[in-house]
């Protein structure tokens, strides 16, 4: 793990979080997160609402306005906006004061959804010629474009302000770890959905909560001190959280060890804190398992399917694939999971059941990888009255919550 100190400054205040030792060292300076938007073969549609400038990636201004109608990005021997053809590979979008950008993906000539961002959007080629679009946001403005997307519209003041906490964590600890790539985090399911600026009431409440939490992480102790861990989180536990170690080979953090008991997620809606039987043929699987793994790629067919091994705590944790060679490739359940597709697969703690040409999953708990916070359970504990910092405690074990800035 990377050496980042994230240390207190000052005492928390927020509700239900209880007064930590004073720090022994400087707290972390916090750079811009790079968030990976999309990369598209097809551009995107860009418009901006304020002065705005464009410069090249030593800095040098190629072009300047009072605003910036909408106007298509594409690749084209370097980056062009609009009538505006650049020879360059990286061009950044700079905005003046609280301004906003708009832009909307195009997938298969088709326009996507447009989402308003704040901070500054980095577009640049890839090797193979497909723009890259990247926002360069301060971690506040970011966390407030999580927030909304990461948790239910149900969720109360506490729960908002755990979920801030959590998603603040996770992205310090991400942005230690890919300092010296081209971006930090996805703005997807694969690291956290991030929407850009929220609006409503909904985005309103999430960022009252964000600002009531600002600054503050969650810690674990280290020899070289109090260090951010990966806050891990998903949707509902299902009963009880699983270890780090269940999952992949790295070394556990004693907030990640798991085991931690929960049936408060039992409020979740319909198909997360149970669900099942859900069903996906072998061969639409092993069309996935192609697209990710590349020791399928010579495979014409699936025969067996079989859980091989199960955690202590009872999720699958080992998954036998065989062909109808003979052929066997051992899967991690979590990687098994994501290519039968989360909302098939919900979780790992179910049944694998092989009937002939599909697989049939049944008695399912939970929603996702089970890690760390359980997100409707942190709601059911904030309905009984519990406050943000005791919640977070709860479920990461050994954890404090200090203030990095």
């Amino acid at each position: 793990m990377s050496a980042i100190a994230v240390l207190a400054l000052l005492i928390v205040s927020t509700p239900g979080c209880t007064r930590e030792p004073a720090p022994v060292e400087a707290p972390l300076g916090v750079r811009p997160v790079r968030v990976l938007l999309f990369e598209s073969g097809d551009g995107c549609e860009l418009c901006v609402d304020a002065p705005f400038s464009l410069t090249t990636a030593d800095g040098e201004t190629i072009d300047s306005g009072e605003a910036l109608e909408c106007a298509r990005v594409t690749v084209n021997e370097g980056i062009r906006i609009g009538d505006l053809q650049t020879e360059e590979e990286s061009v950044t979008l700079l905005v003046e004061g609280y301004g906003k950008t708009t832009i909307a993906r195009f997938r298969k000539g088709e326009k996507q959804t447009a989402r308003s961002y704040a901070g500054e959007i980095e577009f640049s080629v890839r090797d193979d010629g497909v723009l890259r679009v990247v926002n360069r946001v301060d971690i506040e403005s970011y966390i407030s474009g999580v927030v909304p997307r990461e948790a239910s519209s149900a969720f109360g003041d506490e729960s908002l302000k755990g979920q801030a906490i959590a998603a603040r964590t996770y992205a310090m600890y991400i942005m230690a770890q890919r300092a010296d790539r081209s971006y930090d985090l996805r703005a997807s399911e694969g690291a956290q959905v991030y929407g850009g600026i929220a609006t409503g009431s909904f985005g309103r409440r999430a960022s009252e909560a964000v600002e009531a939490t600002r600054g503050l992480v969650l810690s674990h102790s280290t020899p070289d001190g109090p260090r951010v861990f990966c806050a891990y989180y998903s949707s509902a536990c299902g009963g009880r959280s699983q270890s780090l170690s269940d999952v992949q080979q790295s070394k556990t953090p004693e907030p990640l060890r798991g085991g931690v008991q929960c049936d408060f997620c039992s409020i979740a809606p319909k198909n997360i804190y149970r669900w099942g039987p859900n069903e996906i043929t072998k061969s639409k699987l092993l069309s996935r398992l192609q697209n990710r793994r590349k020791a399928f790629e010579g495979w014409t067919s699936i025969g067996d399917i079989r859980v091989v091994k199960r955690t202590s705590f009872g999720r699958v944790q080992t998954v036998s694939v065989q062909s109808k060679k003979g052929e066997e490739i051992l899967m991690r359940a979590e990687p098994f999971r994501l290519a039968v597709g989360s909302r098939t697969m919900r979780s790992t703690h179910c049944q694998i059941l092989d009937s002939g040409a599909s697989i049939r999953l049944t008695d399912g708990q939970g929603f996702g990888h089970g890690l760390g916070l359980c997100q409707w359970g942190m709601e059911g504990l904030a309905r009984q009255g519990r406050q943000a910092g005791e919640i977070l405690r709860f479920y990461y074990p050994g954890s404090r919550i200090v203030r990095a800035y």
